[in-house]
């Protein structure tokens, strides 16, 4: 029995009807079968090195990593896992595990007690 019907199989007064969602509407749409972010990411890294260090074997290491591991390897995990972008960007996102940074003139932190001083 589904949520809103009655055993009789009529609707019950005050519910909306039931209609199928396409699978577009809710999946995370994606770009070269990784989500757009992770693309992002990955056309700055292959250009920011060939702009700063110019076309090396070290820069087509690195490219040809990227293509050929990096790549494949999202566009591995994003398939079986729609949400894993979101949980990326909200893991990153959570900066305040860490204590604020200090001053210039300021102090450091204090050590914690319960670690041994050498």
């Amino acid at each position: 029995m589904s949520a809103g019907r009655s055993r009789g199989g009529e609707r019950l007064p005050g519910t909306l009807p039931e209609r199928p969602v396409h699978q577009s509407l809710v999946r995370t749409p994606r770009y070269a079968g990784v989500d757009r972010s992770f693309l992002v990411l990955e056309v700055t890294l292959v250009v920011c090195l060939g702009y700063l260090m110019g076309l090396s074997w070290s820069t087509a290491l690195v490219v040809l990593v990227t293509v050929g591991v990096v790549h494949p390897l999202m566009v591995r995990l994003s398939a079986d896992d729609d949400l894993l972008p979101h949980l990326v960007v909200r893991t990153l996102t959570q900066a305040d595990a860490y204590d604020p940074l200090p001053t210039v003139g300021g102090a450091g932190r204090k050590p914690n007690p319960s670690v041994p001083a050498p």
